[in-house]
């Protein structure tokens, strides 16, 4: 199975990797300025009259099959992550649109693991780590996290 990656950064600009390795991605990931660009998305996010895009940095993988892993580091404890899937249904012959699972909870410390389960297609592992996490509810989200809304596109 082939996996692609992508970063983009709140400044709209977007690297790509085709076939990188597991460590690789995580080399990436780790490298990624969470931390300013987190900043940076929460300025623009505060000024809403301001005319310039809404670009929430993201780190995300896609596989052969269209199962996309998008992921937020919104803090250095905790991640935002959003699984996409085939949805095998059919409407009057039409496929369905594709699932999604999100969790706003991710403790960073199982990012590695996360996308080691996509690398690996266990997407029961991708399953099962969204059990353990469930999303916040509103009312106990911080600032930050309120930003962060299911990364779909």
């Amino acid at each position: 199975m082939g996996v692609y990656i992508w970063i983009r950064r709140t400044s709209g600009v977007r690297e790509e990797l085709h076939e990188p390795t597991y460590q690789e991605a995580m080399d990436v990931f780790d490298a990624f300025p969470w931390t300013a660009d987190i900043a940076a998305y929460e300025e623009i996010v505060d000024t809403p009259d301001d005319p310039k895009e809404d670009y929430q940095p993201e780190f995300g993988l896609m596989d052969d099959t269209g199962r996309r892993l998008l992921i937020c580091a919104y803090s250095n404890e905790k991640a935002a992550f959003t699984f996409v899937y085939p949805n095998n249904a059919e409407h009057f012959g039409i496929p369905e649109e594709n699932l999604w699972k999100f969790t706003n909870n991710l403790s960073r410390l199982d990012v590695p693991r996360l996308v080691r389960s996509f690398f690996d297609s266990n997407y029961e592992d991708i399953f099962w780590i969204l059990e353990q996490y469930p999303s916040l509810p509103e009312a106990q989200e911080s600032k930050r996290n309120k930003i962060l809304h299911p990364l779909i596109r």
